[in-house]
């Protein structure tokens, strides 16, 4: 099979599904129990957590799946990758237009400030935040003030000078995280607006603050879910089930729906999708995401929870990314200075943070959209860092050899 297809057929699954009437704005409590009942809402989880990954995947792979010329010009309106184009075109569109409201209300939205611990300590990691912050360069603009026209570009770009791959960032050289440069071997095809403005989207929500990074990207759709998700816990432990309605035993709802109705609202948590029993253990799951000192090495296990206190960070620091941290040490003076300084030359071109080693990098950027390449050979379970693997590794050898 064509790995360009799936992640094409992928990219327009998602965007579609999420412009279906069950998620239209303002439903009513009848409305969204139909929908329940008649199992509209059984994919809301993997559409709303990765149609942006999807979008990545579909940036990095699809461009020569497409003809040379878009489908409003040349002599290829009959071919497979103008179909293609065809219904890229129609899933973006009609995405940007269902969701324009809260695309725009995202848009505005500004990062609060994190709550800090009082005193001497709070004082020196808001230094600390201010600093990291006004590092980040700012996104570039969307192309155009009509993020819906779908005029094709004046000029087309011949097939022998595109290139395969987008934009690969380069040591020192990349000053602004640009959506639009990420998008250029698109430029020449009919949905290129629509795709810079998904793009752009995608990119400003990863240089939010990690604590709102994990969070639905559309405010709108965010409520929504919770809403859905309250009325299907609602429905499923009713204790009594009226077999008149739809779906007719409970054993129907649960093939839709599963058993553990209480989930994550952070799209990158495992319990997005697995959920907890009951809203207790739910609510004690939660808490743990509250902790105000996250991990720095992006793609960590304990990024999403973070730590209690900034001793506890340092710990864990020192203990598990003692070469890995993309942060200098807090105290550094002379010449080793400028050596950190130097050495973190690989940038991110989603959030401006730079890297000591290009996979480190790479590791970096998987963490963005939550992907888990590296497996344990034992049980399966998937990491985001071979280091994390590594080491979860470790308690297998534990167990076989008898030790605590």
């Amino acid at each position: 099979m064509d790995e360009r297809v799936i992640q094409c057929d992928l990219t327009v699954l998602t965007l579609k599904y999420l412009t279906l009437d069950c998620f239209q704005p303002g439903l009513n409590d009848n409305d969204i129990e139909h929908s329940v009942r008649s199992g509209f809402y059984a994919f809301q989880d993997y559409a709303i957590a990765e149609w942006g990954p999807h979008l990545s995947k579909f940036i990095e792979t699809t461009s020569r799946l497409f003809p040379n010329n878009s489908l409003f010009v040349g002599s290829e309106r009959d071919s497979e990758g103008f179909e293609h184009e065809r219904k890229v075109l129609d899933a973006m569109d009609s995405f940007l237009r269902f969701h324009k409201a809260s695309m725009d209300e995202a848009a505005r939205e500004k990062t609060p400030p994190p709550a800090t611990p009082k005193g001497r300590r709070g004082a020196a990691l808001a230094l600390r935040t201010a600093q990291s912050a006004a590092s980040l360069p700012p996104l570039a603009p969307p192309p155009t003030s009509q993020p819906y026209n779908l005029t094709p570009p004046s000029t087309q770009q011949s097939s022998s000078s595109r290139s395969v791959t987008p934009p690969q960032p380069q040591p020192e050289q990349q000053q602004q995280i640009d959506p639009i440069a990420h998008c250029k071997d698109f430029e020449h095809l009919s949905f290129h607006p629509q795709l810079v403005q998904l793009w752009s989207h995608v990119c400003k929500h990863e240089k939010r603050d990690f604590k709102l990074r994990p969070m639905v990207s559309l405010p709108g759709l965010q409520k929504l879910l919770e809403v859905v998700r309250a009325k299907i816990a609602e429905l499923g432990t009713t204790p009594v089930w009226d077999h008149d309605e739809v779906p007719a035993t409970r054993k129907e709802f649960e093939e839709l729906y599963g058993k553990r109705y209480y989930k994550c609202s952070r799209v990158r948590c495992d319990f997005f999708y697995e959920g907890f029993e009951s809203k207790e253990a739910a609510d004690n799951h939660a808490n743990k995401h509250d902790r105000p000192y996250p991990c720095p090495v992006e793609g960590c296990a304990m990024v999403p929870f973070g730590f209690q206190t900034h001793k506890d960070k340092d710990r864990h620091v020192r203990n598990y990314h003692p070469d890995e941290s993309d942060q200098p040490p807090p105290f550094v003076h002379g010449q080793q200075e400028g050596r950190a300084t130097t050495e973190a030359k690989w940038l991110c071109d989603l959030c401006g943070k730079k890297f000591t080693r290009q996979s480190i990098l790479k590791d970096h950027k998987d963490a963005h959209f939550g992907e888990r390449k590296h497996a344990c050979e034992t049980c399966g379970k998937k990491f985001t860092r071979s280091n994390d693997r590594n080491r979860h590794r470790k308690i297998h050898v534990r167990k076989l050899t008898g030790r605590a």
